[in-house]
């Protein structure tokens, strides 16, 4: 297995995967097909870090969640929607419905004593975790290409860049990103 420490993130983090033409979803608007066997063992080093991951309804439902083996889960949503994946595991998701923002339902996670959160969220979340600067935001692609188009595009900047076995580049990013 490999191992992730080297990224060395806060306690709040905000992950992203990207194509190798920097593209957040498939042609089946979902992240699955993006990664790689690493990135999905990225995806599960940053949950296993944090007390709680927090994503949207959208991602939830667009991306069949199931809950979390090694943390809570908190879904962000103002819809009702039908989880049929999470059905078994309804009553312990805590749904924060009344936040006026992807910061502002990490604050309320952190008022209710949750210091390692990990975010889970598309685009549009991402970017406004990565520029509040309230989470270190990390992008994940099987091409360096990828991360390349995805920061260009977002005007987020690579501020550091790893890479894991011979198939997934990982980026921390920041700056004011897409205006």
């Amino acid at each position: 297995m490999t191992s992730f420490d080297e990224l060395n993130p806060g306690p709040v983090t905000a992950s992203l995967v990207v194509s190798k033409h920097g593209q957040t979803v498939s042609e089946l608007g979902t992240s699955k097909s993006l990664g790689n066997e690493t990135d999905l063992q990225l995806l599960k080093w940053f949950r296993s870090r944090s007390q709680i991951v927090l994503t949207s309804g959208k991602t939830a439902f667009a991306e069949n969640y199931r809950y979390p083996s090694s943390a809570e889960l908190a879904i962000l949503s103002r819809s009702e929607r039908k989880y049929s994946s999470l059905d078994n595991d309804l009553s312990r998701v805590r749904f924060l419905a009344d936040q006026a923002s992807y910061v502002s339902a990490v604050e309320t996670l952190h008022s209710q004593g949750f210091e390692r959160i990990h975010t889970e969220f598309g685009l549009e979340g991402f970017i406004e975790m990565v520029q509040s600067g309230f989470a270190d935001g990390f992008v994940s692609s099987v091409s360096a290409s990828g991360i390349k188009e995805f920061v260009d595009s977002t005007r987020l900047t690579v501020l550091s860049r790893h890479v894991f076995g011979a198939d997934l580049v990982v980026c921390r990013v920041g700056g004011r990103g897409k205006e």
